[in-house]
Parts: C-alpha cells; structure tokens; sequence
C-alpha cells in the first residue's frame, strides 16, 4: 500500500468516516481467545445515536458462528468521551425494555455495573465475555476489571444486541453476520 493511501485510510478511520476495524478490536481484546477455542468474528457494525457515532461493535464467537448458549464476545470501541454511570444507565434502560421488572434486581446489578465500567474516553475498548457457565467477565483492553456471575445478568445484559425482538434489528442483524 502506498504511503498516500495509508495517510487517506488513516485520516478517514480517525475522522470516523470508516469503522474501527475488527482486526483493531481483536488486537486490542487478545483475552477473547483465553474464553473461545478458534474465536472469529461473527458480525460487527457502528452505533449511532441521532447524528453521533457512538461506538463500534463487534462479536465473536467459535469459528465464527454464534450459539445461544455457547461461550461468545462482544468488543466495543468507543468514539467519544461517556461517563461510566451513562453506559450503565442506558444498559438498565435497554434491559428493562426487555420486559425485566424486578427492580431490587436491576437495582443490585447497577450497583455492581458502576463499580465496574469506567468513563471511556475515544478508542477505549470493553470487551464483555459470556462463558460457558452464563457469567459475564468485563475487559477493559486485555485487564479484567470485573465479573458478574449470574446468569440471568449474562442473558440480559448481551440479549441487548442480539434477542429476537432487540430494539435495534438492524444492528442484531448486522452483528450475527446478516444483511438487510
């Protein structure tokens, strides 16, 4: 590749006018593969919010094909500033949409979110892993920096993406491989 190129694909990443590539993600979240023999990617697509990007996802999975109820990762890359307690009351916003009620439960699991997800700030990678027990294990780059071990958390947390009716088809669509 020419070095004129290189500058334009660079400068178009960085502008936000291309997508983080996966392989930047993958790079960046090496634990993936400590959780999922053959891990690749299954899909990945950007998340907007009105006219802001708001991150890149992705998601892995064994040879590239995602199971309910076999171990997979999500990776994502941030492309602005965002508190940590704004992730984690829009994490509670979409599982409540999901239909969960029991308020002492979404209650306990904030607490715990907000002593794990941190502010991120442009090109902070998270990376959430469900394992083959249903608990979740939070990555910030390649360091652990928390987990929950409850299964109906794991199931909420990830249906955000991927459930049948999520409130983004088309990104559900996108992150399992599939086109509209």
């Amino acid at each position: 590749m020419s070095m004129l190129r290189a500058a334009i694909l660079i400068s178009l990443i960085v502008l936000g006018f291309m997508p983080f590539h996966v392989n930047a993600l993958r790079g960046a979240t090496g634990v993936i593969d400590r959780f999922i023999p053959n891990a690749d990617l299954v899909g990945e697509c950007r998340v907007n919010y009105l006219f802001f990007k708001i991150y890149d996802v992705a998601l892995f999975a064994e040879s590239g094909t995602w199971q309910p109820g076999e171990p997979f990762a999500l990776s994502l890359s941030y492309l602005h500033e965002i508190p940590g307690d704004a992730i984690v009351a829009r994490t509670l916003k979409e599982i409540r949409g999901q239909g969960l009620k029991d308020e002492r439960t979404l209650e306990r699991w904030g607490v715990q979110l907000r002593t794990i997800i941190p502010d991120v700030k442009r090109q902070t990678i998270l990376t959430g892993i469900a394992d083959e027990k249903d608990y979740t294990f939070f990555y910030l780059g390649d360091e652990e920096i928390g987990r929950m071990q409850d299964p109906l958390f794991t199931d909420q947390l990830f249906n955000i993406w991927v459930r049948t009716n999520s409130s983004r088809p088309e990104l559900r669509d996108q992150l399992l491989g599939r086109r509209r």
